[in-house]
């Protein structure tokens, strides 16, 4: 029969096993639950005609996020490349959804509205955070984006540079 201290090291490595795995849904899972719940909360649903084309347009927002913290975290940018990479992420979430066909984020009004209010580097970073809050309101654009931040630095974990 197995003694107390044997006993307490099996459990403690039970514990871990199975919060190793919680963690691996968790990681895959909040953020699918939080674009479908900023899909599903977005005031643009109604016209957009489709709740699957609002979620990938969640999803694409909260890509083109990620790629943007992963890319600035792992080669410690700042300044002018930090904004750049912004606006290089978000065009290629962009371009993503108009390969899906799906969940285009409508920029060009935005973008319009935002050309010579601000600096040029900020305008189509600027731009695409307008066309997010008006399509999600400002807790879903603030939510997705959230957990696109989150996504980048969760991949730097598991992806450092080499």
């Amino acid at each position: 029969m197995p003694g107390p201290a044997s006993q307490a090291a099996s459990f403690a490595r039970q514990i871990d096993r199975e919060g190793e795995t919680w963690d691996k849904v968790i990681e895959w899972v909040v953020p699918i639950v939080g674009a479908t719940f900023g899909s599903l909360l977005s005031p643009e649903l109604a016209n957009a005609g489709s709740w699957f084309a609002i979620f990938i347009a969640t999803l694409t927002w909260s890509g083109g996020c990620a790629a943007a913290t992963y890319l600035i975290m792992s080669h410690k940018m700042n300044g002018a490349q930090m904004v750049g990479t912004v606006a290089t992420s978000l065009l290629g979430a962009l371009a993503v959804a108009c390969i899906l066909g799906y969940g285009v984020l409508d920029v060009s009004d935005t973008l319009t509205q935002v050309n010579g209010h601000v600096p040029p580097i900020f305008t189509i970073p600027v731009a695409f955070l307008g066309a997010a809050v008006l399509t999600y309101g400002p807790v879903g654009a603030l939510l997705s984006a959230g957990i696109g931040i989150w996504l980048g630095h969760r991949f730097l974990q598991h992806f450092p540079p080499q």
